[in-house]
């Protein structure tokens, strides 16, 4: 799928993207600078540069990440197949729910007197998913979970 935009980057052209990542699993961005009309101060009608916009836009991706986890492996061990599916994705709980799917790839728990392989997962997925919840950049206030005790 191509989106053609020739605007500056806004809000707007985010939530465009992530649907589309959401729906095809990759958006290719072009950013062209024209000689002349590459906005900047003082121009109403295109108040951003090309530096700004492909700053924004490079500010909406994961650039890095480090997961890692103790009691799925015999020792605590990163989720080395986990953080390269994200990396590059923006930051959506559609990124996340993907990538929550790859810790299957990074782990093959067992199970033991303490927990079952499934319950290790599922801890493991929903940690994923709180990090993203208490960290969610369109969130304005951040959640905070508490136990009911």
């Amino acid at each position: 799928q191509m989106l053609g935009r020739w605007q500056p980057w806004h809000e707007g052209h985010q939530e465009l993207f992530k649907r589309c990542v959401a729906k095809t699993g990759q958006v290719i961005i072009q950013v062209r600078d024209v000689q002349g009309a590459s906005g900047g101060d003082g121009q109403e009608d295109n108040p951003f540069n090309l530096e700004s916009v492909c700053k924004n836009i490079e500010n909406g991706l994961i650039k890095d990440c480090r997961i890692a986890f103790g009691g799925m492996a015999a020792t605590p061990k990163r989720a080395l197949i986990t953080e390269g599916s994200l990396k590059g994705k923006t930051w959506c709980y559609e990124a996340i729910n993907e990538a929550s799917k790859m810790l299957n790839e990074d782990f093959s728990p067992l199970s033991d007197w303490r927990a079952t392989k499934e319950y290790r997962m599922t801890v493991a997925r929903n940690l994923l998913n709180r990090f993203f919840l208490e960290h969610d950049l369109e969130i304005i206030e951040p959640i905070q979970l508490h136990a009911g005790f």
